[in-house]
């Protein structure tokens, strides 16, 4: 095999913005088609990307595109996961598929069995681990420049008003299913692991199926407290993930993809004050102007671009996808549906 014939399931934001651009600029694959149940959508994708084949309809149904890949790149709303992905691998497609894995526990360690079984590679787009700012988060972890961990914690606060997929209050606990691995899986990779304690549910405050408000707690296996705070009742939005250490106070911006840390303030003195306002200032304006041109550019993947060059290689030299295999986006799946078991509801 000397490329990786591919076709995109989904015609849909992530799929245009994201991952078609991450699979062309990689080497490895060759997009053959793009599948889609809304036919103006998958028309318009084609012609953008000049994706010389187009299928319209159920990709369970129109299957014609089954014999022009080797693999899919799977981007529909979760509710369908499950149904393509396991049709995928039954007919012997790797697969790659947008997070959260199912919206039921049995759909996923189904897909599990069956990837397991048939040796197919299935990967999942965990993609915030790969950004540009979590490497500069790792060199400083490597380094030892935050010193020893005190705390991380992960939170977002969402904005009704922002562009959202149609389909996200069908989901148990709308945009929380949704949006929330993307926190859990930051906070699995640089707590080392974490394990619910316990958790708090907000319900919403107009009826809405997302809560007002999600808070969970963790043990971790680095053995320090970690949390995520999700807010969806906010007028901004905005993600991010803090590494507090003895030495440095490090602050991930996952929305603009900048990574900085801030010294310890010691007396916490007028001069450590202006210190950290200038410093948080200056890397504020640095990031946003360096991800603005990204942006620009048409560069700015998020990640994605990591998370299809693992894929590649595992299919290519069969290399293990960890952290983005089926049995990480199982663990984080699951830790999904401990939160909305285990939650103590505030009505």
């Amino acid at each position: 095999m000397n490329k990786i014939r591919i076709v995109i399931i989904g015609s849909g934001w992530v799929t245009e913005n994201r991952h078609i651009p991450a699979l062309l600029k990689n080497k490895n694959f060759e997009i053959t088609a793009v599948v889609g149940k809304d036919e103006n959508k998958v028309r318009l994708l084609a012609k953008k990307y000049k994706i010389k084949m187009a299928y319209f309809g159920d990709a369970t149904k129109n299957t014609k595109w089954l014999e022009i890949c080797d693999a899919v790149m799977i981007g529909i709303d979760p509710l369908n996961h499950h149904k393509v992905a396991k049709f995928c691998l039954n007919h012997g497609k790797h697969v790659l598929m947008e997070k959260p894995l199912t919206v039921l526990i049995k759909d996923s360690e189904d897909l599990v069995k069956i990837a397991n079984k048939s040796k197919l590679k299935f990967g999942i787009v965990h993609n915030f681990q790969f950004s540009d700012s979590s490497k500069k988060l790792d060199k400083e972890l490597i380094s030892g420049k935050l010193g020893k961990l005190k705390v991380v914690f992960a939170f977002q606060f969402g904005n009704p008003k922002r562009r959202l997929p149609s389909w996200y209050e069908k989901l148990p606990w709308g945009l929380f299913f949704d949006e929330s691995p993307h926190l859990l899986y930051l906070l699995d990779k640089y707590a080392k692991g974490i394990s619910l304690v316990n958790a708090t549910k907000f319900n919403s405050s107009s009826g809405m199926q997302t809560p007002a408000s999600v808070i969970a707690n963790f043990k971790t296996n680095l053995g320090v407290p970690a949390s995520i705070y999700l807010n969806f009742e906010s007028p901004l939005s905005e993600w991010y993930l803090l590494v507090i250490g003895e030495k440095r106070f490090g602050i991930l911006d996952v929305f603009r993809d900048t990574y900085y840390s801030l010294p310890n303030d010691g007396a916490h003195k007028a001069f450590d004050i202006l210190r950290t306002t200038k410093k948080n200032i200056i890397e504020q304006i640095k990031g946003t102007v360096t991800s603005g041109f990204k942006v620009i550019r048409k560069d700015y993947l998020c990640g994605n671009e990591k998370i299809v060059d693992l894929f590649a290689n595992a299919v290519l030299k069969n290399s293990n996808l960890s952290p983005i295999s089926i049995i990480d986006a199982y663990r984080i799946n699951k830790l999904q549906f401990e939160i909305m078991n285990k939650a103590e509801i505030v009505k």
